[in-house]
This record gives C-alpha cells, sequence and structure tokens, in this order.
C-alpha cells in the first residue's frame, strides 16, 4: 500500500513538472516576465520534490508509467508541449523514456502491412569484431539472433560529410531499400507509411527534444532505419548500443507490432539496466516508442516466442561523430581494403567460429589469405600483424579453438 502511494506522489509530481514547464514556454513566447518569474521559482520548487522522491540505490525504483504520445497525431498542442517537457526531464533524471500510442493501431497495421512484401529480403543481423577500423561483421546467433532490414533515404546532411554510416545506396529523394538488388526486384513506391512514422520521430526528436536536452544539443543527423524481426526465440544479449564514442548518442524505437496485446509469456521484452538499479522489462506494445541514451545505457532483448518487429535508429552528435570519422581516417589511412579482400576475411572468421571447422581447415584457408585480409584476422583474434596471427593459427589445438569461439563471441558486447 505505501508503495502505491509513492507511486501515486510521484506520478502527480511528474505530470505537475510537465504542466508548469508547458506554461513557462508560453509565457517566455509572450514575454510575460512577472509570470515566467513565478513559474521558475514553481519549477524550482516541483524538481526539488521530484529530488526527494528519488528511491535510494537500496529500494526498488518507482520508475515513470509510460507516457501517452498519442497527443502528437491527434494534434493537441497543449497536450504535445507537456509530453516533449516530461520525456525531456525523464531523459534528463533517468536516462530513458517510454511513449505509448506514439503511432495508432491502424497507423501500426498498415505499417505492417508495407513491409510485409520484404520479408524475405531480411537478412541475419551481425555483430562488430574486432578493432573499430579492421574488424569484421559477422553473423553471431549465440550474442543476436534477429532478421534485419535496412532502409536509406530523408536525411538532413549531405552525404558527403559522413554523419551516418550508410548501409547502402542513398536514394535521390524519398525512402527506399538500402541494397540496390532490393530496390531493382521491386516497385517500393517510396514507403508512405514507414516515411510517415519516421517524419514523427524526426520532428519529435529534432525540432523538440534537441532544443531542451542539453545532452542533444549537438544533434545534427541520424542513422539509416533498420527493421528488425525476432521471432522463435530470437534475442540480442546485453549490450550498450555505442561503447566506442561513434557519434551515436541516442536511440528511438518504435515497435510495429499489430494484431493481439503482448502478453507475459510472448518474451522479447526490452530489459534495461539503468545504473545502480534492478533491471527494468517493458514489452514491445505496438505503437510504443523508446528513447534512451545510445552511449549510456546498457540492454538487451529477451528470447521472443512471437514475431516481434521494430523500426530503430540512432542520433548522432555533429562534434564527436566528426571526431570519429576522421580517427577512423587516421587509422585507415590508404590501406583501404578491397571490397573482395574484406569479405575473404570475414568468411574466414566466420568459418573459424563455426563448430564444423578443425585446426588443420583453419590452417589451410589461412595460408591462402592475401595480406591484407589476414591483418584483418590479426585485429580479431588479437595478433600483432599478419605473421603473428598465421603463426598462432598454426599452433592451434581443439581446446584452443573452443577458447577462442568463446572469447570471440562475447566481443563488442559489455
Amino acid at each position: 500500500m505505501l508503495a502505491l502511494l509513492a507511486k501515486r506522489r510521484q506520478e502527480v509530481t511528474w505530470a505537475l513538472l510537465a504542466t508548469v514547464s508547458a506554461n513557462l514556454e508560453n509565457a517566455q513566447a509572450r514575454g510575460y516576465t512577472r509570470k515566467q518569474q513565478v513559474l521558475q521559482m514553481l519549477l524550482a520548487e516541483v524538481k526539488k520534490v521530484l529530488a526527494s522522491q528519488q528511491p535510494t540505490p537500496q529500494t526498488v525504483p518507482l520508475p515513470m508509467p509510460p507516457l501517452d504520445a498519442s497527443p502528437l497525431w491527434r494534434g493537441d498542442k497543449g497536450a504535445s508541449r507537456r509530453l516533449l517537457y516530461a520525456v525531456t526531464t525523464l531523459l534528463e533524471t533517468q536516462g530513458y523514456a517510454i511513449c505509448d500510442h506514439f503511432a495508432s493501431p491502424e497507423d501500426v497495421r498498415l505499417l505492417a502491412e508495407e513491409l510485409a512484401a520484404y520479408d524475405k529480403d531480411f537478412e541475419t543481423a551481425k555483430i562488430w569484431v574486432g578493432k573499430q577500423a579492421s574488424g569484421a561483421q559477422l553473423s553471431v546467433p549465440t550474442v543476436r539472433s534477429d532478421r534485419i532490414f535496412w532502409v536509406c533515404g530523408e536525411h538532413r546532411t549531405p552525404a558527403r560529410e559522413m554523419l551516418w554510416d550508410s548501409a547502402g545506396k542513398q536514394p535521390t529523394v524519398g525512402l527506399a531499400p538500402c541494397r540496390p538488388e532490393v530496390v531493382m526486384e521491386k516497385a517500393t513506391h517510396g514507403f508512405p507509411r514507414l516515411r510517415s512514422t519516421m517524419n514523427r520521430v524526426d520532428d519529435f526528436v529534432l525540432h523538440g527534444l534537441a532544443k531542451h536536452v542539453g545532452r542533444l544539443a549537438g544533434l545534427a543527423e541520424r542513422s539509416d532505419a533498420m527493421v528488425s524481426i525476432y521471432e522463435g526465440g530470437a534475442r540480442f544479449q546485453k549490450h550498450v548500443d555505442n561503447p566506442n564514442k561513434d557519434g551515436r548518442v541516442l536511440t528511438s524505437i518504435v515497435y510495429l507490432n499489430s494484431g493481439e496485446p503482448w502478453g507475459a509469456d510472448d518474451g522479447g521484452e526490452l530489459r534495461m539496466f539503468p545504473e545502480g538499479e534492478p533491471p527494468l522489462d517493458f514489452t514491445p506494445e505496438t505503437g510504443r516508442l523508446v528513447l534512451f541514451w545510445a552511449d549510456r545505457l546498457p540492454h538487451e532483448v529477451l528470447p521472443a516466442k512471437r514475431r516481434r518487429m521494430a523500426l530503430t535508429y540512432w542520433w548522432f552528435d555533429r562534434a564527436e561523430r566528426e571526431a570519429k570519422v576522421q580517427e577512423l581516417a587516421d587509422e585507415v589511412g590508404n590501406q583501404h581494403l578491397k571490397v573482395s579482400e574484406e569479405s575473404m576475411a570475414q568468411d574466414f572468421i566466420a568459418f573459424m567460429l563455426s563448430d564444423t571447422s578443425s585446426p588443420a581447415e583453419i590452417v589451410r584457408k589461412a595460408h591462402k589469405l592475401p595480406e591484407k585480409a589476414l591483418s584483418t584476422v590479426a585485429t580479431v583474434v588479437g595478433a600483432s600483424d599478419a605473421q603473428e596471427a598465421l603463426e598462432g593459427i598454426g599452433r592451434l589445438k581443439d581446446s584452443d579453438l573452443a577458447r577462442l569461439r568463446g572469447s570471440m563471441g562475447k566481443m563488442g558486447l559489455r
């Protein structure tokens, strides 16, 4: 009973904070000086009350219940402003925000139908294994086992600025599959439903949150859009989206699961690990928007027993992204791998990870690799150069191979 009362008090305080913040912005826009002073004092007092309600590390947290984001598509400007301030406060205080009804059930149904035509074009997801500039993208089902489909386009900065890693060919206008062969096979019609949903996220983040959240002041661009499908027990183990300061500061996810409400036995929850608090699980409810810090919040996707679809992309801070692009350019220099050599390195590493390869077979394949491809392998297995990698591979025993596979399966995660 006491816990319930504490939760109710916290909910009321959050609502009051959002209301006062919205009124303050209105007073500032109209130039009401005296009203601004009163509201600023009231806002400071509300924040003090909220701070006093935060749980100590020894208590079970009482997270803010999901916010109602439907005003964004219902055209309720007042409620939309209150939502903006509530999300701002949540990101700044707890590092994540959950917004229900960001997309209506009908929008989600139509969007799922729009994407259904591309179901066979979804590919097995991969993780990056090895050092930043010379590692490899590998499929490691024990770590990540969803299928993904990349959609390119609708960026606000020119490609030459390299503020995002292109997942494929960028269309001249609108949205299109990132893989050219898919574009050639199907008439895409620009993904109007997906485009509408993405525009709503873009407007809320870039034109709303970026103006109010301190960490988002340098926000300049988002990544290409990734649609993921988890089913049949697919999962993604605990990780941080951006552990290497690659520029991604904010992750946004919209769940596209139509049909029956998500049940307790369906799995597929997003599990977050806020610092100093017990893990929190959130179900992928229809139309739910999730926002969290891409470089700070560890999370995982629990095994999904029912088809689970989500739209995900990441937002880049310009200064951090430009620094990373320059760092990678300095690291790689002019020693770019040819596409064929990169593919050979990735195929070889995948062969080492497979349970069917033997030390003798691995040695034979290693001796056939060109030097640049072998150098990439060296960074993944922890060797200083291609020659040391070749010598180490030559000494592999079955027990060594088992340990190597175990350690490689965990690389890139934390």
